[in-house]
């Protein structure tokens, strides 16, 4: 045992936080008592005893043990997991983005790994991961929990503000995705965790719901700055209430228009032009300087005035 050096201690349940390097001759002795161990199984399976079978279990749990610590992962550095983690939680939210209608139509039980957001997934594995996780502020920096059925329950704000204060003061891409409905309480609590974290919004996905959502909100939406924004969403809940959701201008405000940045937007709903509420491009609600990528969906513009914003983006 003690050619292990300082890993004897974890074949005894104490933890190793951080990447293991084992050097050629540990690994061999690892080899060895893994050998040994499941040697010592294979006879020890052959009583019936209830002491032989606490044997078993007991070897068991050391083998599980030694085939941790042999793991290809715990020799990995802390930065090579960091990477991973940070494209796993973004292919996530990109398929998560594509699969949402999927799971809309299947079961609770299906795809429940799918509804659980990669950062609360990921630092639920393992202590070391969630070490990782918890102190690694870019990996807080893709914030996009959905709800997939009416059963589902929409994160509250609180905890949403409490998973961006990892992100310290890092550009984030946050998103406020749903599928049932939510209280007056809860709009005006996800207005308000939009307030301190404008300003370093580099992308955003918002419910129109959330923009029309009475005066109080709508006024909120009004007031904000995305001076770093350079994706936004902006799509109804459901697609059958598409139709049903008539926005105008003035509901935006000045907000958008701060977004100088902005080159993706995808709108998703019934802009509603009144007689002198749109005049040329320039009112449109979302600068369009730098667009680069653009989506309209039943934008009730009019050919003239879609074809001029069409016209002023690159």
């Amino acid at each position: 045992m003690n050619s292990l050096d300082g890993f004897a201690g974890y074949l005894f349940d104490e933890r190793i936080h951080g990447p293991i390097h084992l050097p050629p001759y540990i690994i061999a002795s690892l080899q060895s008592m893994l050998k040994d161990e499941e040697a010592h199984i294979n006879a020890s399976q052959l009583g019936v005893a209830q002491e032989a079978s606490s044997q078993i279990e007991g070897r068991q749990w050391k083998v599980a043990k030694i085939r941790d610590l042999l793991s290809p992962i715990r020799r990995l550095p802390q930065e090579c997991i960091e990477e991973i983690f940070f494209h796993y939680i973004r292919l996530r939210e990109h398929k998560d983005r594509l699969g949402r209608q999927r799971l809309l139509r299947e079961s609770q039980t299906e795809g429940l790994y799918d509804r659980v957001p990669p950062i609360v997934l990921l630092s639920n594995i393992c202590s070391h991961w969630r070490n990782i996780v918890h102190s690694n502020p870019r990996l807080w920096t893709l914030l996009f929990p959905r709800t997939y059925s009416v059963t589902d329950k929409v994160p509250p704000a609180a905890l949403m503000v409490e998973w961006l204060e990892h992100s310290r003061s890092l550009l984030v891409d946050v998103g406020i995705c749903y599928s049932n409905r939510v209280s007056d309480d809860e709009w005006h609590a996800y207005c308000d965790l939009l307030v301190p974290i404008s300003g370093r919004l580099r992308s955003l996905e918002l419910p129109i719901e959330l923009i029309i959502k009475g005066e109080t909100v709508s006024e909120r939406i009004r007031g904000l700055s995305f001076p770093q924004l350079e994706e936004t969403r902006v799509t109804p809940s459901t697609r059958l209430c598409i139709n049903s959701l008539l926005v105008t201008p003035h509901y935006f405000g000045n907000a958008f228009k701060t977004a100088t940045r902005l080159s993706q937007l995808n709108f998703q709903g019934l802009l509603e032009v009144r007689q002198g509420s749109m005049q040329s491009y320039l009112d449109f609600p979302f600068p369009t300087s730098r667009l680069t990528k653009l989506t309209l969906i039943c934008l009730s513009l009019g050919q003239s005035m879609l074809r001029d914003v069409i016209g002023a983006s690159p």
